[in-house]
């Protein structure tokens, strides 16, 4: 008895082409948009104690009053302090000048030279400390008047006319700088130590870490038209949450930063050396991470895990696991398995056409129709100009076909 024969299909699988060429290097990340000034505001509340008889209008320079009359005349006793001081110091160096030639006539005692001595030191530290308390007095006087630090937007108030507020205690009003605005990214242990070594081997070129552009897009998808530039890079790691610190500073001119702000920050600015990119559609979520489908010799699948870091456009950077060269399935994952052996048809455009052939030139049955009618169209292509030439080479070779 002749046995029954199995009837193998080849399952028609759109591929692309890996290569490698220089990319633009950016990395996304989460921010925080804080003022310039520390916490995000500058505390008005540096003045001495009194009542306030006035809170100015706060969209000029001038914000409170203290009632200023007790500190005029704690002025005016502390520069009548120094005047007496002064007139001691005189009386001082005359009684000195007086009593010491007299000592070499023996007519007065070196105790009473020494008494004279004494007494012109005595006025003239009580002159400085009298001096001391003018400046106090002149300092407690000037800040009677409130002036804002900083332009920006200032908060309510927390006193009103006629309160009584302390001197280096009560917080009157907080005023935020909004322009320009810092926003600070974390950045974590890992991209460092991946960065580090990509500089090592001088795989990213370009513009140093100072040098480097931020772009920022907000909560809704919105990109902030104006570029911000790296202000500050912390000197170490934070050790409760292993990331490192990065300040941008961006201007805010139109106002549409607000402090407490959450965007994310693209930086620009660096390129990247023999950076694969492929279709993000090419790569699949496995036990392990992300895997993509590689059709090896014989066409023949096989899973390979990848390491992918950030999206190009599209597209996924992979930073190990593929090489240039190689080839990986785009459509038909869900229709495989490692180790089948497949019918590789050119992605984007020449699928298409190729599996619209008649009976006869293809497959058969289910499998004839291959991918068409899901085919994406420019929208999932490599970008640059090294894909579109191997991509070019690879779509004139002739298609596998059964026999």
């Amino acid at each position: 008895m002749t046995p029954k024969r199995t009837k193998w299909w080849l399952i028609a699988v759109g591929l692309a082409a890996v290569v490698a060429g220089l990319v633009f290097f950016t990395a996304n990340r989460d921010g925080a948009v804080e003022g310039v000034a520390r916490q995000g505001a500058k505390q008005a509340g540096s003045a001495p104690a009194g009542p306030i008889p006035e809170v100015a209008v706060m969209n000029v320079d001038r914000l409170y009053q203290i009632d200023p009359v007790p500190f005029k005349a704690a002025a005016v006793s502390a520069k009548a302090m120094v005047a007496q001081a002064e007139a001691r110091l005189v009386q001082a160096k005359q009684n000195h000048d007086r009593v010491k030639p007299l000592l070499a006539e023996q007519a007065v005692s070196q105790k009473d030279v020494d008494d004279a001595v004494a007494e012109e030191l005595a006025a003239k530290a009580a002159l400085e400390s009298a001096k001391g308390q003018l400046v106090k007095a002149q300092f407690d006087l000037d800040n009677t008047l409130i002036v804002a630090p900083i332009s920006g937007l200032i908060e309510r108030t927390r006193v009103y006319e006629g309160r009584l507020v302390s001197a280096q205690t009560d917080l009157l009003t907080i005023i935020h700088q909004v322009d320009p605005m810092y926003v600070t990214v974390s950045v974590p242990e890992t991209v460092v130590l991946r960065r580090v070594r990509e500089r090592a081997a001088k795989r990213v070129q370009g513009a140093s870490v100072y040098e480097l552009r931020g772009v920022i897009t907000f909560v809704d998808g919105t990109t902030y038209p104006h570029e911000g530039k790296l202000d500050l890079l912390d000197v170490g790691l934070r050790t409760a949450t292993g990331t490192r610190d990065v300040r941008v500073i961006f201007p805010n001119h139109e106002r549409a930063l607000l402090p407490g702000q959450f965007v994310k920050v693209r930086f620009l600015g660096a390129v990247r050396t023999g950076s694969i990119l492929i279709p993000q559609r090419a790569v699949q979520q496995g036990p392990k991470g992300p895997v993509v489908y590689v059709v090896g010799e014989g066409d023949k699948v096989q899973a390979r895990d990848v390491q992918a870091s950030n999206w190009q456009g599209n597209q996924w950077l992979i930073e190990e696991g593929l090489h240039a060269g190689e080839r990986v399935v785009v459509e038909g994952q869900q229709r495989i398995m490692p180790g089948a052996q497949v019918k590789p048809v050119p992605y984007d455009g020449v699928a298409k056409t190729s599996l619209n052939q008649g009976p006869g030139q293809g497959t058969e049955g289910a499998d004839r129709r291959g991918l068409s009618g899901r085919q994406r169209g420019s929208d999932r292509r490599v970008s640059g100009a090294a894909h579109r030439s191997a991509a070019s080479r690879y779509r004139q070779s002739p298609l596998l076909r059964l026999h």
